[in-house]
């Protein structure tokens, strides 16, 4: 079954692009173009990753991502920006979040099937095989 996926970016093209780029690989199930589109798709939606723009929720990016945990505890949220690694990561991390980096759209797919494949071997075997997958590394 392939991947639910919510694209919350503010740029409606943008959001196209991620569309795109996720065709063949996921369900896209909605979209918005702010952070609190992004809490009411996962509290609407049955999700497996949010798609979410740094810009999109900037400043709130921990709230954001607290609030979209607190409303879908199982769905990863990734981080999908333009801003480069090094200068947000840790803060995408702490948040709970995934960084994604636009510059290279090619890996979005990618990180998406390693979040399921994740996701499913811990079904599979339990808990303790939480480091099955490490995307974005």
């Amino acid at each position: 079954m392939a991947p639910r996926v919510y694209v919350c970016d503010q740029n409606p093209r943008m959001r196209q692009l991620i569309r795109e780029r996720l065709h063949g690989h996921a369900e896209i199930v909605g979209e918005g173009g702010t952070a609190a589109d992004a809490v009411t798709g996962a509290t609407q939606q049955t999700l497996d990753v949010l798609v979410l723009d740094y810009r999109t929720a900037i400043g709130s990016i921990e709230a954001t991502v607290a609030a979209v945990k607190e409303a879908a505890p199982d769905t990863a949220v990734v981080i999908h920006t333009g801003v480069p690694r090094n200068l947000i990561e840790e803060q995408v991390t702490q948040a709970g979040a995934i960084y994604s980096s636009k510059s290279e759209p090619e890996h979005l797919p990618m990180l998406v099937r390693a979040l399921m494949s994740k996701r499913e071997g811990v079904r599979e075997t339990g808990p303790a095989s939480t480091e099955a997958a490490s995307p974005g590394s």
